[in-house]
């Protein structure tokens, strides 16, 4: 498969892109909680969205770089975005150990993405 991202920039793009696309994902699994059918206009627009994330994820897989390291960058966004989304639209406190892992995340990011060898 050639490989669709030719710069790190594109590749951080992709990472903010699947973290949104998730994000929107548990906001409308979380809305279709409260529906009174369990398959639902937003379970459904759930799944599409997972399943758009898992793609452009696994398109990131076919570079050769490292599991872990996608991994961890994938996970560190979304909780990052879910914890910021909680806090906007459903008002969910953030605790004072919730903010120092952001804060660690964060930096967790920071120094992963910044790895010189990142896609060897």
């Amino acid at each position: 498969m050639k490989n669709i991202y030719s710069s790190n920039q594109q590749i951080i793009f992709a990472f903010i892109l699947i973290a949104i696309a998730e994000l929107l994902a548990q906001y409308f699994l979380k809305h279709g909680t409260q529906q009174k059918t369990f398959i639902n206009q937003y379970f459904i627009l759930a799944i599409f969205l997972i399943i758009f994330t898992y793609s452009i994820y696994y398109s990131l897989l076919h570079m050769k770089a490292h599991i872990s390291v996608i991994h961890a960058i994938h996970h560190s966004l979304l909780f990052i975005f879910i914890l910021l989304m909680g806090g906007i639209f459903f008002e969910e406190k953030m605790s004072r150990n919730q903010f120092i892992g952001l804060f660690f995340c964060i930096i967790g990011i920071y120094l992963l993405a910044n790895e010189e060898d990142f896609l060897h």
